[in-house]
């Protein structure tokens, strides 16, 4: 009797800080948060807490609802259905067998993270806490990256592949760089000042891990983009800041040259380029050059329909062995041509390829909002800077930068929605 009448005084919602109407929807928050964290390595994990986002999205009545209207009335989320409906249906003309398409589509079930962050992030202390998430495991590398690369912790990695690999690590601390910038313009972090320096120590950390460490060349595609666009969180004024961000762009770029690390890595990719053809072995861009090629010509004979879901790596093979390439690394069969934008038109031809590009199209409409603006500068550069990858890589769909990418533009959408004039909170 004594202990359950001292029980009865304490509030376990107060001890933990949850409030007590704690619903579906915040476990669910939740999940989406613990997603962009446990996706820079542990993979299992991530199928694990997407699993139980699609049961509480199935169960729950309210979230259903939600769900269904988000899909009903914006033409984004139509567009990404639609997308997928394409995807789905080319496996009956491609040349992959049903198992194969099948891989295929489920590759893209990261798409479905979108729609349920329009319906989950709904304020703007939601996305503040999303960016959080992103920062804290990049701290958490970045610190662990350092002290590697000085010898004061042995790592399972070498520094610069510590999270995931090196293109996206890189990816990841400069994201995390702008979105410490994007808070503290917020004033998310007060007046402080020890605070405020604290936070550009951050930000200096994980640019500088990105020059003296990185050596994925899409992280300095990052870096470029969010020095690029860091003015538009600054300055009001659109043309003075379009001219700021373009001389800080030169700037940047120089700032890259300056450290050897991205200097050699640049001057690499020139030299990997111009001997493409001549080189005896296998090279990063030179591979690409090669892939790149012969993916065109696979378009050229099938424009609009494309080799069918899956079909990518049957196709290929088909058109490598009719190619004079001398070398045996320039006839190696590959199921990725390296460039996400070739990929989609040689897999489900330009009507599926049109179909994504409404939907970045109309995602990008969105995007400036002045109302919004750190937010709006912090996606915009996860945005642009995707976009850019995708010559080089398959970043809309790969396992880390296809959920960064999907996650916070349908987060933004999801506070737009919230914060429009018009009081519509879902398209």
């Amino acid at each position: 009797m004594l202990y359950s009448s001292i029980l009865k005084e304490i509030d376990i919602h107060r001890m933990l800080k949850i409030k007590p109407n704690f619903s579906a929807e915040s476990i669910a928050f939740f999940f989406l948060c613990a997603n962009l964290v446990v996706m820079t390595r542990a993979f299992a994990l991530v199928n694990l807490i997407e699993f139980f986002l699609v049961c509480l999205f199935t169960t729950n009545r309210e979230l259903r609802q939600r769900l269904f209207l988000v899909c009903k009335n914006n033409w984004a989320v139509r567009g990404l259905i639609l997308f997928l409906l394409w995807i789905a249906i080319s496996s009956f003309w491609s040349v992959a067998t049903y198992s194969e398409s099948l891989a295929d589509l489920w590759s893209w079930r990261k798409l479905m993270l979108f729609p349920m962050a329009i319906v989950l992030v709904n304020s703007s202390e939601r996305m503040s806490l999303m960016i959080k998430s992103i920062i804290m495991i990049s701290l958490v590398f970045c610190f662990a990256s350092w002290m590697g690369h000085f010898g004061l912790m042995e790592l399972d990695r070498q520094p610069q592949h510590l999270l995931e690999n090196h293109t996206t690590q890189g990816i990841l601390f400069s994201v995390s760089a702008l979105g410490i910038l994007a808070l503290e313009r917020r004033g998310d972090f007060g007046n402080r000042y020890t605070v405020k320096l604290l936070a550009w120590s951050l930000v200096v950390t994980l640019v500088l891990n990105n020059l003296v460490i990185s050596t994925g060349r899409g992280g300095y595609i990052t870096l470029l983009t969010v020095l690029s666009i860091l003015p538009f969180l600054y300055s009001h004024k659109p043309l003075r800041t379009v001219s700021i961000a373009v001389i800080v762009g030169i700037a940047a770029l120089a700032l890259l040259f300056s450290f050897s690390t991205p200097r050699a890595k640049i001057n690499e990719a020139v030299i990997e380029l111009e001997t493409a053809y001549e080189s005896d072995r296998r090279t990063s861009l030179g591979t690409r050059l090669i892939l790149a090629e012969t993916t065109l010509k696979m378009i050229v004979k099938s424009p609009f329909l494309g080799s069918g879901s899956g079909g990518f790596k049957h196709q290929y093979a088909k058109e490598i062995d009719s190619s004079d390439y001398y070398f045996l690394w320039q006839v190696v069969v590959s199921d990725d041509p390296h460039n996400q934008y070739l990929h989609v038109i040689a897999e489900y031809g330009f009507i599926g390829f049109s179909l994504l590009g409404v939907v970045l199209f109309l995602i990008a409409k969105t995007i400036p909002q002045q109302n919004l603006r750190a937010f709006s500068v912090f996606v915009a550069a996860i945005f642009v800077a995707t976009l850019l990858n995708c010559f080089f890589n398959g970043h809309l769909s790969a396992f880390v930068e296809g959920r960064l990418f999907w996650i916070f533009t349908g987060a933004f959408m999801g506070i737009y929605f919230a914060n429009s004039a018009e009081k519509r909170a879902y398209g």
